[in-house]
């Protein structure tokens, strides 16, 4: 479990005066799930061709982990609270290059595709605003963070 405290001393909901005010930030039940396989659609991610021949697909990318879910801005849950509990930095990106490379059959059409494997966790997030006036507010919800593994190669024939 991750926690962490923000101090707000504006913005403090309509009909609350401007007090100061704190927010908790807590991460529980977090938990790994199966890999992410994402395949992005842009230029470079696939090529095809016709053989005989050989077909190569080269990457040198820059890929970030992430988070998905609603889970930051207006909740005051920060990318360090969610580093802390899923245990890497949901805000580093990766610089990698790789390639492959596949023989093809004279009359035979292949297509290489590349993909970006990443770790995934699930988590719970719970936020309590609490002023010294007695204002008092909890929120949750759930998240998900995504670790860069590796690229990941495809060949099909088309």
């Amino acid at each position: 479990m991750a926690t962490a405290d923000a101090a707000v001393n504006e913005g403090a909901p309509a009909g609350v005066p401007q007090h100061a005010c704190r927010t908790r930030a807590t991460i529980t039940n977090v938990k790994a799930v199966p890999n992410v396989i994402r395949y992005p659609s842009g230029p470079n991610w696939r090529v095809s061709g016709r053989g005989p021949g050989q077909l190569t697909l080269s990457k040198s990318v820059a890929v970030a982990n992430s988070v998905s879910g609603t889970v930051t801005g207006a909740h005051d849950v920060k990318a360090a609270t969610i580093s802390a509990a899923v245990g890497f930095s949901v805000t580093r990106t990766y610089t990698t290059a790789t390639s492959f490379s596949v023989t093809i059959p004279s009359g035979v059409t292949e297509e290489l595709r590349a993909g970006a494997v990443y770790g995934a966790k699930t988590f719970n997030w719970r936020t309590v605003e609490a002023c010294d006036t007695g204002y008092h507010k909890a929120k949750t919800g759930t998240g998900e963070a995504f670790r860069f593994l590796r690229l990941q190669y495809s060949a099909k024939r088309i």
